[in-house]
């Protein structure tokens, strides 16, 4: 370990003295003794493992907050569909069903285009939400 710093403590010396630097922050601390740049490494070293910690611990963070978040999609997928977070497979197919069949474009032909275009958006909110189910529950 010894040898390596001195050779980059020579080699640091003599860039200096081709560059001409006489009075220069590098030729302070080269001319400091070995303990002092094991210290140093040391410091960088530890910083270095710090960032290291740091973006693990955001990393998990963020997963926990992205499993958060999918809970509160599922419970917004039971809440759009009208339904229990505790109903079956068979009572979230059912009333899946119903509410395709309440809103699909072809039942609402003798209404408004406004009452039209809010059941194709809520039938879309539907869609979304039983494909979450689908997704949280794997059926």
């Amino acid at each position: 370990m010894g040898q390596l710093f001195n050779r980059v403590k020579n080699f640091a010396k003599s860039y200096i003295n081709d560059l001409d630097y006489s009075n220069s922050y590098a030729e302070k601390v080269l001319s400091q003794d070995d303990d002092e740049l094991k210290r140093i490494i040391d410091e960088l070293n530890s910083k270095k493992e710090n960032k290291e910690t740091n973006k693990s611990q955001k990393s998990y963070q963020s997963k926990e907050s992205q499993k958060q978040s999918n809970y509160s999609k599922a419970n917004d997928s039971y809440y759009t569909m009208g339904l229990n977070p505790n109903a079956t497979n068979e009572e979230i197919k059912l009333k899946y069903k119903q509410l395709v069949k309440e809103l699909h474009p072809d039942k609402l032909k003798n209404k408004s285009e406004n009452e039209i275009k809010e059941a194709e958006k809520k039938l879309a909110l539907v869609n979304s939400a039983y494909n979450q189910i689908k997704k949280e529950r794997k059926f």
